[in-house]
């Protein structure tokens, strides 16, 4: 049975097709058009048509007519979304810029389409209007051959399923903009972060090999061999692999906003249109080398409606990986070795005389929340002052192992995205 996403471009169409995919689907999403003419079936590369099970996006839409024809048993999906976030979105694509790279075939169809071959705000609104009320008195009278689906107000499985007579799977629907992450492997982002510090783990393998030595006379050597301090070199290093890992994000989704703790000023009033975006530190607990101790670590998260979706930390001074992502499971690689999963902590017989270990603003978060989850430690935890990029990887990681990050102040999960990126006094209790 052939499955054709008959919705316009930019109304959730890469998400039907991952999840298209998801349910067994050969699936192939904006096919492209080298040669158009209108209600002409073979403007769709015959190849293409044969084959893959489940078409969507261009030029799938502009032929529904004929692939109904063509095959009658087919079912059809129209993906639909809010106007003014659809302009919104299709502004930002379908620019002069893009309209000057695209073929004369590429031009009738938006023609046909929108009555335009650039974005025009008034023509592709009658057109979106056009187009769907088209497909829907199309079918008015089939409606176990056309699904109306507008994914990203949060239709899914829940109308996709039944309406494909298939199993709804365990995992959630894939989301509009960040389709790609949520389908990455996890394991390979967290290596590559790790690879991405090499030159970090390198300086604190040299600290930590001096430990015994005056962290004074490890400063010095450090001077006469670049010329800087301790602090400097890891500054230089911190901010590389920042760097690195900023630009392997955006290669993954260039429209997904990256935060750190040294850039964050974008406005909240911006902020506020986020669904999601990462955060990035590279030297959280740097402070510590003031006590003859590295313990800092690389932070990276996934934010997905003002919680962590996916968390990452790297330990330079140990070499070890603890990453997690909501539905994955969580992660731990020692160096080189293969990945090992963690389970929850098993529960213990805390009473209210167990003494509060409080965590300050200068230690990293993460790598000692991680440790005391893996090491089964019966314990309250209380972070007076945070950032959010302190806290949210190793939120990601606990949240995954049934164990949750408490604002003080609510008494609720906490959440991220704030005015100053300032936490509230935070607390966890490891069962």
């Amino acid at each position: 049975m052939k499955v054709f996403g008959i919705g316009l471009s930019k109304t959730g169409t890469s998400s039907l097709a991952s999840a298209l995919e998801l349910l067994g689907y050969n699936v192939k999403d904006c096919l492209g058009v080298a040669q158009y003419s209108k209600g002409d079936i073979s403007s769709i590369n015959k190849d293409a048509l044969l084959q893959y099970d489940a078409l969507t996006d261009t030029p799938i839409p502009s032929f529904y007519q004929e692939l109904d024809k063509e095959y009658p048993a087919a079912k059809f999906i129209l993906t639909i979304r809010d106007m003014d976030s659809w302009l919104k979105s299709c502004k930002k694509q379908f620019n002069q810029k893009s309209a000057d790279l695209q073929s004369e075939a590429q031009h009738a169809l938006f023609f046909d389409l929108y009555g335009t071959t650039v974005f025009d705000e008034d023509k592709f609104k009658q057109g979106y209007l056009n187009f769907t009320n088209e497909v829907k008195a199309y079918f008015k009278d089939r409606p176990d051959d056309l699904l109306v689906l507008n994914v990203i107000n949060g239709e899914g499985w829940e109308k996709l399923c039944p309406f494909l007579d298939k199993p709804t799977p365990i995992i959630p629907f894939p989301k509009s903009n960040v389709t790609r992450i949520r389908w990455l492997n996890i394991h390979e982002l967290a290596q590559s972060t790790r690879n991405n510090a090499l030159k970090l783990h390198e300086l604190s393998t040299n600290l930590t090999v001096n430990s015994s030595t005056n962290l004074n006379k490890i400063k010095q050597m450090l001077c006469s061999f670049i010329g800087l301090d301790s602090h400097k070199r890891i500054g230089k290093y911190t901010a590389k692999a920042q760097q690195n890992i900023t630009q392997k994000l955006l290669s993954l989704d260039a429209n997904i906003p990256v935060i750190t703790n040294t850039q964050n000023d974008t406005p909240l009033e911006t902020r506020a249109a986020w669904n999601h975006f990462w955060l990035i530190s590279c030297s959280e607990g740097s402070a510590q080398l003031e006590n003859d101790a590295v313990g800092y670590t690389i932070n990276l998260a996934l934010i997905e409606d003002g919680l962590p979706y996916l968390g990452i930390i790297y330990i330079p001074e140990t070499d070890t990986l603890y990453y997690a992502a909501t539905d994955k499971g969580a992660f731990k690689v020692q160096g080189n070795n293969s990945p090992i999963r963690l389970e929850s902590p098993l529960a213990n017989n805390l009473t209210n005389d167990t003494n509060t270990q409080k965590i300050s603003s200068t230690q990293s978060i993460g790598s000692l929340l991680c440790q005391a989850a893996e090491n089964n430690a019966a314990s309250h935890f209380a972070i007076e002052s945070s950032k959010e990029w302190q806290t949210a990887a190793v939120q990601a990681i606990l949240k995954t192992l049934g164990l949750t990050l408490i604002d003080d102040t609510s008494n609720a999960e906490l959440k991220y995205n704030k005015q100053h990126w300032v936490n509230a006094p935070t607390s966890i209790t490891m069962p």
